[in-house]
């Protein structure tokens, strides 16, 4: 089970769940905010454990919690994290249980990271800023690896 913990403006959009339980990925909870690049609207989402950032698009709300699943697979492959590891987060992803915030200071990593990416002109991180935020993901989940 994934508890997916919300900004008040992104739950208000989605189906919120009663007490969450914990969740039971490696990972932990993973908070998620709105955010926007030029016209684009995104969702930022951070891991509670790892501050491992995953930006996707905020299009069909009903189907994000799968897309994130999709998405944080995706990146941890690219972090060189072994394929085994990936598929059991990915199933532990599921199912998902949407709660608001509760660490502020997850949310700030988030949004530093989040400037890096608002900075580019066409809403893609820049080689330096996509290259600091690797090697600060690649520490986080560093114990992943091995």
């Amino acid at each position: 089970m994934l508890v997916l913990r919300c900004t008040r403006k992104l739950l208000r959009r989605l189906v919120a769940a009663d007490g969450p339980a914990p969740s039971l990925t490696w990972l932990c909870d993973w908070y998620a905010n709105p955010v926007s690049v030029g016209r684009a609207r995104l969702i930022l989402c951070v891991s509670e454990s790892t501050l491992l950032p995953v930006i996707m698009p905020a299009r069909d709300l009903r189907s994000f919690a799968p897309r994130l699943a999709t998405a944080a697979g995706e990146v941890l492959r690219a972090l060189g994290i072994a394929d085994t590891l990936v598929g059991a987060e990915i199933d532990r992803m599921t199912p998902v249980a949407f709660a608001p915030t509760k660490s502020r200071v997850v949310l700030c990593v988030g949004d530093v990271r989040y400037d890096a990416v608002r900075q580019s002109s066409d809403g893609t991180p820049g080689w330096e800023h996509r290259n600091s935020m690797d090697r600060s993901s690649r520490s986080s989940c560093s114990t992943w690896s091995r």
